[in-house]
Formats: structure tokens, sequence, C-alpha cells
């Protein structure tokens, strides 16, 4: 490309800028609040330019190979994940209460309370999901959609009436780019834009246990009229093959081609277009926020490295040194190294060696290191829950979450 070339321009399938800047952290919150299983494939190779391993190399000529067994020894406390869970039980212990205006049906608080979702499951379970990913990634929105009924004009009343509304929880990849705009009438903010990018899953008779996913985007915008409606946007050809991260797929944001497939206009509420887009974020903020465990699980990559170093200084004083002198030729002295374990040195006849003291020391340096990060991490939680409260129940499961991930895994 010539040095004057002008850059490509970006499409409706490239996300924000806000979007981009973001992205990396929410990655990084996942990763610490789903394991050490998912920590380690987040770090799967050494990333010297810009250092975003969580896991640090222990020396900077270090190879991927020595990085992936020293990554073997590594050990992920999961306190994150731990303590996360302990503030979405903590939310969602008593029942949901809810409030509604006179006008409003009886029947309305049982729908709400007790039908909530889409397969008319209670709200609370919804909130665990939601706040789940509130508490990852601080960008969860929540979307209304209503069901889409063939011959809806030939159903009677009451089944009319049975069919309603529900919420849709879209993860923060999902929605890659997003405008507000000014109302003209009254001069305040509102979202004017959302742009969302998925899978749409197609079942065909060649399949139909499979589904072919089609790259899709979906345009949540008001129109000039000031009117909601949703642009769809697919990707020719689909793929069986996907990536699937913790049960969840990933969201792809490569730049391709898109064509419009669909423009749905008449979504009507009581009888008359929508004027609103019916998206909100959970956290009533509609720029892209830094997630709100960042704390806490920068402070356990901390004590993530420093619990990789013991571990790294234990095996090196778990191994021992055979010291072997004689005259034998290089060959014969590898043979001996390829048939054993451990470290080896070879000496000339009538040299010496000392004894090659353990680690000892550093190792119990490293023990006050990590109890001295367990602790500080404890008050921390303290201090995002009851800033003015010097210990509580939370402080426990903190100190203790390292235990019982360790646990989790061995059982």
């Amino acid at each position: 490309m010539a040095a004057n070339a002008a850059p490509q321009a970006k499409t409706v399938a490239d996300p924000c800028a806000a979007y981009e800047s973001i992205s990396p952290l929410w990655k990084r919150s996942r990763a610490a609040c789903s394991g050490e299983r998912f920590v380690k494939e987040y770090d799967a190779l050494i990333d010297r330019a810009g250092f975003k391993n969580l896991l640090i190399p222990f020396s900077p000529t270090m190879t991927n190979v020595q990085y992936n067994f020293y990554k073997g020894e590594a050990e992920w406390p999961g306190i994150t994940r731990q303590y996360a869970r302990i503030l979405v039980g903590g939310l969602l212990r008593k029942k949901p209460q809810l409030q509604l205006p006179d006008s409003c049906p009886k029947e309305a608080t049982d729908w709400i309370l007790n039908q909530f979702s889409k397969d008319n499951g209670p709200m609370s379970s919804f909130l665990d999901e939601a706040i789940w990913e509130e508490m990852q990634t601080s960008n969860a929105w929540v979307f209304v959609d209503y069901p889409s009924v063939p011959n809806r004009d030939q159903l009677t009343r009451e089944e009319v009436l049975a069919i309603k509304p529900y919420p849709l929880l879209y993860k923060a990849e999902s929605i890659i780019n997003w405008t507000i705009s000014t109302d003209a009438s009254t001069g305040t903010y509102k979202l004017s834009r959302v742009i969302v990018r998925g899978y749409e899953d197609v079942y065909t008779e060649a399949n139909e246990f499979h589904p072919s996913h089609v790259d899709t985007i979906w345009v949540h915008e008001l129109d000039k009229s000031g009117y909601y409606q949703i642009r769809k946007f697919q990707k020719e050809g689909a793929s069986t093959n996907i990536p699937v991260v913790n049960g969840q797929k990933q969201v792809n944001t490569n730049s391709d081609i898109f064509v419009v497939k669909e423009t749905i206009t008449d979504i009507e509420a009581n009888g008359e277009r929508l004027s609103i887009i019916p998206a909100w974020p959970l956290n009533g903020n509609i720029n892209a926020e830094e997630p709100i465990l960042m704390p806490i699980i920068d402070k356990e990559v901390s004590l993530y490295n420093k619990m990789s170093r013991r571990n790294h200084l234990l095996y090196g004083a778990a191994t021992y040194t055979p010291v072997l002198s004689s005259n034998m030729d290089d060959d014969r002295f590898q043979e001996i190294v390829d048939a054993g374990l451990g470290t080896w040195i070879k000496l000339d006849q009538g040299d010496t060696a000392d004894v090659l003291k353990t680690p000892t020391e550093a190792l119990q340096d490293m023990d006050r290191a990590i109890a001295a990060a367990l602790e500080e991490m404890a008050k921390l939680g303290i201090r995002m829950l009851t800033p003015e409260t010097a210990q509580s129940g939370v402080a426990l499961e903190l100190r203790n979450a390292a235990q019982t991930s360790q646990l989790g895994h061995s059982i």
C-alpha cells in the first residue's frame, strides 16, 4: 500500500472506538471470572510487545516452550470468581420486590415476578444471569422483544392476551456500536442507534440437528421520522463451526462485507409505532465502562504471579542435583542424564562441588508476600461492600476462596 493511500472506510461491521478501547478489559475480566483453564487459554502465547499476559514470563528470554512449562506450574487462586458469586448471591438472597401503579392489573405482578423470561422463568433467574454478566463487564444490555406469531389475526382474544413481551440479555461484546443524539423537542440526550452483532441459527432439511450459523448484524435505530426500525445485515454464506468459549458463542468483529436482508418497520405498542429503542444498559450508563471487578482482578493477577513464582521455587527445591566426576566423553554423559531425573553437573576428575542449597529463605519470603496479598484482597472486598466496616463475613469468604477453589478442583 502506498504511503499516501487513504485509510479503508469503516462499515457497519466495524466496532466503534469506545468498543475497541474497552474490549481487552472484558476479555481479561471474563478469563479471571471463568477459572484457571480460561486464564491459561488467555495466556496462550507470550505477548512481548504489549505485556498483556496475566502470567508474566519468569525471564525476558523465556521461549514459548519454557513459558508453557512454567504455566503448567502456575496456580490461579479463583478469588475473583468466588467474590463475584458472593455479591450475586447476596443481591438475590431475598425475593425481588415489585411495586406497580394501582391502574396495573393484578396479574401483572405474578407475570413479572414468576413468568418474566422468554421461557416463562422467574425474574430471579433472569437477574442471576444479568448481574453475573454485569459483574464481568459492567456493560450488559437488556432488550425487550415480542414473540412473532404467525396468523395472529386468527387467534382468539384470550390467545392474543397470552402473548407477552420478554427481556433479552446481550453481553457486552455483542453491542459493537451505539449512537446518542439530542431530542429536538426536549433537548435531552437519547439513544438513537444500537448495532448488535451475532449469529442467526438456520436449520435446514439436510441437517435438522445442527444449525448453520449466519454472521448477522442487527441495526436498531430511529428513522428520519423518529420511529423505531431494525435493519438486518448478513454476510453471504454460513458456517457450522464457530468459536464457543465457556458455553458462549464468541462475537466476530472482523470487517466483512454485509448486505441488507430485511428492514422491519411495523414495530408497535398499543397500536402505535414505537418512538424509542427498547434497549437499556443494565447499569444505566450508555457509554462503555471499565469492569467493576478490575481492582480485584488486578490484585489477583499479582497474587497469581507470586504463587506461580513460589511454585517454581518449590519445583527447584524438590529436585536434586547429582554431581558426576569422570573422564567419560560428552555422549556417554548425555546418556546418563537422559536416563535420570533432576539437574546434572559434570566435573573433571579432581574437581569438587559444594552442596547446592534449596531456596528455603526465598520460599518463606514468597509465602509472606502471598499472605499479605490475600489480606489486601480481603480488605479491598470489604471496602467495596461496606467502606466503613473493619470486618465482615465477606473477608472470611475471600481469605478462604483459594482453598475453596482448590477443593473444587480436586472433587
